[in-house]
């Protein structure tokens, strides 16, 4: 069963990407470069559309033939048509920063508040259960804007994508009390980027924009939202390592400088990694391997959480340095 939520996500979405690069170069939904970004030549911009399509197919046949025990996926479906409907417009319109929030927020409502597990407190029991849900929903929101902010280089976000799904997969499989219909979603999940990666990886022929990696986003944190659910909080925060230590530490010296965090730069560590001139596809290779390691310590956090917070985040800020020189 498992093989089959892969190999039809990964066949879609190598037969319709190809389709979808004539379709947005014809009606000029391109990204021109410029001195912040990272690419010399037009690139279409809105490949995201073949990936959420597919996964969300996935989640609405999973729903059909698993209903009622997964009902809340109807929710879920919700909070990614909403993130996937604004991020599309702002792809084509550029949409106020405001706006925007707002819609994700609402998505993020969606997505969180119907969860039938997240029943109780996972971290702070002092407070009031909807204090909590509001304080990640907060920390959701903060994830899927850095999560947006990383899709700078060729082939990073899916490629980002893939290890996450492939790392929740591995939990859902070790532990059988997260719903099984997760497990299929990382499936599709792997299937629908790797298809996509094809013609993202560098010289990319595409871009997810900001409909794929603003709703990836979305995606990643309820999966790994589940996971802390389930108990593995520090499994939920060593997974996107990277990703965290590599957007907080750049929002942070934003703030520092006094610059506006939410315009768009080309100041992440490995977007200085590029211009310093490494290669988009040797940066997104040495960040595979990061992220390798992060996925092995996510999992000996199952019997030494603290221990391997620990070393994942000296790891992951000795990755940071090596990597911005």
């Amino acid at each position: 069963m498992y093989i089959i939520y892969f190999i039809i996500p990964l066949a879609f979405s190598i037969v319709l990407t190809k389709p979808l690069i004539a379709f947005l170069n014809k009606n000029r939904m391109v990204d021109l470069p410029s001195q912040r970004k990272n690419h010399i030549n037009p690139i279409p911009r809105g490949g995201g559309i073949t990936i959420i399509s597919i996964i969300l197919l996935c989640c609405i046949t999973m729903l059909n033939l698993q209903y009622p025990s997964n009902h809340h996926f109807i929710y879920l479906i919700i909070a990614i048509l909403i993130c996937a409907t604004i991020s599309l417009l702002d792809d084509i319109l550029t949409i106020s920063i405001l706006l925007r929030i707002c819609f994700q927020a609402l998505a993020i409502y969606f997505a969180i508040n119907f969860l039938p597990e997240y029943n109780s407190n996972l971290l702070l029991h002092s407070i009031p259960l909807i204090v909590e849900k509001f304080l990640v929903a907060l920390a959701l929101l903060g994830f899927i804007n850095i999560y947006n902010f990383m899709d700078g280089i060729d082939g990073l976000a899916a490629s980002q994508t893939i290890y996450i799904a492939i790392i929740v997969l591995i939990f859902t499989i070790i532990d059988p009390q997260i719903n099984i219909s997760v497990s299929y979603l990382c499936m599709s999940i792997i299937g629908a980027c790797s298809g996509f990666l094809i013609y993202n990886w560098h010289p990319a022929k595409i871009f997810m924009g900001d409909v794929g990696s603003v709703t990836l986003g979305l995606i990643c944190g309820w999966l790994l939202l589940n996971l802390a659910i389930h108990g593995y909080i520090a499994a939920a925060i060593i997974i996107p390592g990277y990703y965290l230590a590599d957007g907080i530490t750049t929002i942070i010296k934003r703030l520092v400088q006094k610059k506006k965090i939410w315009q768009a730069h080309s100041e992440h560590y490995y977007q200085l990694a590029v211009r310093k001139g490494k290669s988009h596809s040797q940066v997104t290779k040495k960040i595979i391997y990061c992220n390798l390691i992060l996925g092995i310590l996510s999992l000996f956090s199952i019997n030494y959480p603290i221990g391997a917070l620990l070393l994942a985040t000296i790891f992951v800020f000795m990755f940071l340095l090596r990597l911005a020189n």
